[in-house]
């Protein structure tokens, strides 16, 4: 789920639906050639403990590969989102650091006006 906003982030905006579908194309690629690569695995008919050692391991590897790339990516995503953001002018990139208190955003104009108008559903108005 988070590699979707990954892939959103790091796209430009005239490209970010090429991105989130290279995205998606990979997870139901991957969802659909794993029973393809186990099934003749366990094609024996009945399987044992020692034969499914086996998989597990192979699932382990692919997993510690997965890792080392992902831990590799540089730079993050999130700065190449707040890069592209930056370069094409869209939404305000946020500067780093911590993000604004909730009392601090409760106190902007029109939040606590837009909260009485709607009443607050914990009063049993929503």
């Amino acid at each position: 789920m988070l590699s979707r906003a990954a892939a959103a982030d790091m796209y430009p905006p005239e490209r970010r639906a090429r991105g989130i579908a290279l995205v998606l194309f990979g997870a139901v690629f991957g969802a659909l050639l794993g029973p393809f690569v186990f099934i003749p695995l366990f094609a024996q008919g009945e399987t044992q403990g020692g034969q499914l050692m086996a998989p597990w391991l192979a699932a382990a590897g692919f997993m510690a590969v997965g890792l080392v790339f992902i831990l590799n990516v540089r730079p993050d995503p999130k700065r190449i989102g707040a890069l592209l953001a930056e370069r094409s002018g869209e939404g305000i990139a946020r500067p780093e650091g911590r993000a604004a208190p909730l009392f601090q955003i409760l106190r902007r104009p029109g939040i606590v006006a837009h909260q009485n108008e709607e009443g607050c559903p914990h009063e049993g108005n929503g």
